[in-house]
C-alpha cells in the first residue's frame, strides 16, 4: 500500500542486474502512473537510475525490493542523500 497524498508521486523498483529485467513504477497517490523497464545494467546504473527518475519526478517516497541485489541498490541510493525522500525496503 503506498502513502503518498493525492498529489504525491511515489516509486516501486524491482532491480535486477545484466540480462534480467528491471522494473520502476511511478504512483501518483494509489493511481499507476507509468512503468519503465530496462535491461542490462550493473549495481552502480541501477542506482543512478533510481536517482535520476527520483529526482525527475520529485517523487516523496521511494519503496525498494531490497532481496538480493536490490540491498545493494537500497545501500547506495541512501549515500546520495536525498533528505526530503522517504527511502522503504519492500
Amino acid at each position: 500500500m503506498l502513502t503518498g497524498q493525492s498529489g504525491e508521486v511515489s516509486l516501486v523498483f524491482d532491480p535486477a542486474c545484466y540480462c534480467s529485467e528491471s522494473i520502476m513504477r511511478a504512483y501518483k497517490g494509489n493511481q499507476l502512473s507509468w512503468t519503465t523497464r530496462k535491461r542490462n545494467m550493473n549495481l552502480a546504473q541501477l542506482a543512478n537510475w533510481l536517482k535520476d527518475e527520483t529526482l525527475i519526478s520529485k517523487a516523496r517516497d521511494v519503496y525498494i525490493d531490497s532481496t538480493g541485489i536490490g540491498m545493494g541498490i537500497y545501500d547506495r541510493f541512501q549515500a546520495f542523500g536525498l533528505s526530503d525522500v522517504n527511502i522503504m525496503e519492500v
